[in-house]
């Protein structure tokens, strides 16, 4: 093979000059002195004459970027980002866990406590929680639809305890106060009615929506169901006397918890008094007594 010429610096065949199958050799050989002094990003790809045509976006060289970060992802700083944001998520989701069981545990713990462990019903911490709550719903009730919500309590303090622990013991005094408990349970059947425990022999009901009417005659139903449990054998004798108080109104700025604890309080030793005068004795002297000593 022959070696072009070399005054040819493409090093083609002058015989092809003019040669119908290589139409533009010449023009290229005619400006090949401008191709060499023509910088790359100047040159058009097919694409028009704009320079612009051939630079690299920006999108094409974040998709370069992330294609060579995952093609390294021992040393890539997005990985490490990526893995310490899953392990901070994951940490987020522990503490999130625990905080849910400490605050079941809480809840738990608050609920206990306002339960009375020998009855099972609420006790004076429990009945004033859910008093404080329906008043919250009540008052919004009032305001919403104009209306009066009436509140109610029952406050029933038994008769003859002390003499059935006396002379019986604390065991059948528990079984006793057990059974009267289940007694005031049942005598309501509505879920927002609340029964409980506030002292040793002292039980309350809280009656929302009940007015006084209606608050005396559960009242009554009570007292007489204990007097008929305390006439069997199983009742040891117990008795029961009852006060009732009644605000007409959640809005009222008087009412509290305690003012219509003490209302009804009041009413009940009215009515300890009264069955004590009858006997021609105080309420102490009766409460000392055995149902059977004053029959």
């Amino acid at each position: 093979m022959r070696a072009p010429r070399s005054g040819d610096p493409l090093g083609r065949d002058p015989r092809h000059r003019g040669d119908p199958e290589c139409t533009g050799v010449d023009d290229v050989t005619s400006n090949e002195d401008n191709i060499a002094g023509v910088p790359v990003s100047g040159l058009s790809l097919g694409g028009g004459d704009d320079p612009e045509d051939v630079r690299e976006t920006p999108v094409q060289r974040a998709r370069g970027q992330v294609s060579d970060t995952f093609r390294n992802p021992e040393t890539s700083d997005l990985t490490a980002l990526v893995t310490q944001l899953r392990q901070a998520q994951s940490a987020l989701l522990a503490a999130e866990e625990r905080t849910v069981i400490a605050e079941e545990k809480l809840k738990k713990a608050e609920e206990a406590g306002r339960v009375d462990a020998l009855t099972q019903l609420e006790n004076l911490a429990g009945i004033k929680h859910a008093f404080d709550q329906q008043l919250s719903d009540h008052m919004r009730l009032e305001e919403r639809h104009n209306i009066a919500i009436p509140v109610s309590a029952v406050i029933v303090d038994l008769d003859f305890f002390k003499a059935i622990n006396d002379n019986h013991g604390h065991v059948i005094g528990d079984e006793v106060l057990i059974n009267t408990a289940a007694l005031l349970a049942g005598s309501v059947t509505r879920k927002a009615d609340v029964v409980a425990r506030i002292g040793g022999d002292e039980l309350m009901l809280l009656l929302p929506g009940t007015n006084a009417d209606g608050a005396q005659t559960i009242a009554k139903k009570v007292q007489d169901a204990i007097i008929q449990y305390g006439s069997s054998e199983q009742g040891y004798g117990i008795g029961a006397s009852v006060g009732t108080a009644t605000c007409d109104s959640s809005r009222d700025s008087a009412l509290s918890f305690e003012t219509l604890k003490d209302m009804a309080d009041k009413e009940m030793y009215k009515d300890k008094e009264n069955k004590a005068a009858r006997l021609g004795l105080s309420a102490k002297e009766a409460q000392m007594r055995s149902r059977s000593d004053i029959s």
